[in-house]
């Protein structure tokens, strides 16, 4: 599900800070990488059909910080009032009766709940529009790109859209990135901090081997964790009754 690529080293351009050009460990994870499901591609330029080149460590990191709100399942009485069976669209409609409301209002609060289960593409120009939520024993995978574009052209080769698999195999799946993740970047570690042939690029080898024990470690807490915060889903549930209507 969770492909990548790391850049060869000699390619991956240094971080320039006031000690000089140098190389974190989360620098030296640039390369490539996209999601795979069920034949949809996400993450992958509509132009060239080509994945998003970034360090791969940026979405290793996400994927586990949004994991435990991903498996605690939804409330049954709220998948039964999204719209279109999709949390985005439900959440566009809840954004746009949440901007009529003071920010003290608790409907706040229970969109915390749907942004969670958004997966991070800030970092991105443009952005995607990618949600992971779970439903009874099954996550599913949404994204609705439409609205992004390069040079007026749809910027993602997936463009709107919905699947699903089992919990386990989502937890499965993750586990095979982490572990293929961590994998090469230990003998990445282990290659530069032998051989390192551009001197002019700066190395902390201590912090580089800290960092690779730091990220090892990084599933079995984010399986341990509890969801990042308790949501009101009720309100989100009878904003949804009163202003987008029963299903």
């Amino acid at each position: 599900m969770f492909r990548f690529d790391l850049a060869p080293v000699d390619d991956i351009g240094p971080w320039h800070g006031a000690d000089g050009p140098s190389l974190s460990w989360f620098g030296l994870s640039y390369g490539s990488y996209l999601i795979e499901v069920r034949g949809h591609r996400l993450l992958e330029y509509a132009t060239g059909i080509k994945p998003v080149t970034y360090q791969v460590a940026r979405l290793h990191e996400d994927v586990l910080q949004m994991l435990p709100d991903v498996l605690d399942a939804l409330p049954e009485s709220l998948v039964a009032h999204l719209r279109d069976g999709s949390l985005l669209a439900t959440y566009d409609a809840l954004v746009a009766i949440a901007d009529e409301r003071p920010l003290e209002d608790p409907l706040w609060d229970a969109l915390e709940g749907f942004r969670l289960r958004c997966l991070d593409t800030l970092y991105l120009n443009p952005g995607a529009n990618i949600a992971v939520w779970r439903r009874r024993d099954e996550v599913v995978i949404e994204w609705d790109n439409r609205a992004y574009r390069i040079d007026g052209a749809l910027a993602w080769s997936a463009v709107h859209g919905q699947t699903s698999v089992p919990v386990e195999s989502f937890k499965a799946s993750v586990t095979n990135f982490h572990e293929r993740f961590v994998a090469a970047m230990q003998d990445r570690v282990s290659d530069v901090t032998s051989h390192w042939s551009r001197p002019e690029v700066r190395l902390d080898p201590a912090s580089l081997r800290e960092t690779q024990r730091l990220y090892e470690g990084l599933l079995a807490s984010a399986l341990a964790l509890p969801p990042r915060k308790t949501i009101p889903w009720d309100v989100a549930i009878a904003c949804l009754r009163e202003n987008v209507g029963a299903r």
